[in-house]
């Protein structure tokens, strides 16, 4: 968390006029809760066992299950989604979740008469990009720089 405030510290803006001085400051203290929950939701996450990388930003996300099973790479950023983690969820640097997206690592065999529990993992590669209400179900893997549309359920690599 420290070093993710040094880079915002060090990369701010510094106006130079007064009027846009004044400004800055009034919206660095209206915005200075978003900010501190930004920053403290990913050390919450990793101290419940999960891999989150550098300059991650959560968003409201709701994670339930195992938070071992979660690793995310650098510069990720997440939506206010949902990601119920029965098995693995693996996520790569600089990947945008959107909001509303499901992450599903675990369903019902359509094929199993006795409707049996199925999971699997979920990975999504680098740079892809999971746009608003896409549903990922389990053993889906996004490949790398890959776009997911709108709305789209995906249950094939």
């Amino acid at each position: 968390m420290l070093r993710d405030f040094a880079y915002l510290f060090l990369h701010r803006e510094r106006p130079q006029e007064l009027k846009r001085w004044l400004i800055v400051w009034v919206k660095r203290f209206l915005y200075l809760h978003s900010v501190i929950f930004l920053l403290l939701a990913p050390v919450l996450l990793r101290r419940k066992g999960a891999v989150v990388g550098r300059l991650t930003v959560l968003g409201k996300s709701l994670i339930e299950g195992n938070s071992a099973n979660l690793t995310i790479g650098n510069e990720t950023s997440f939506g206010r989604c949902h990601i119920a983690l029965h098995d693995r969820v693996t996520i790569g640097n600089r990947v945008v979740v959107n909001d509303g997206v499901e992450i599903l690592t675990a369903s019902h065999s359509l094929s199993d008469p006795q409707w049996r529990h199925k999971k699997a993992p979920i990975v999504i590669g680098d740079y892809a990009w999971v746009a608003t209400n896409a549903i990922l179900l389990p053993g889906v893997t996004i490949g790398r720089g890959a776009v997911v549309g709108a709305g789209a359920v995906v249950r094939n690599d």
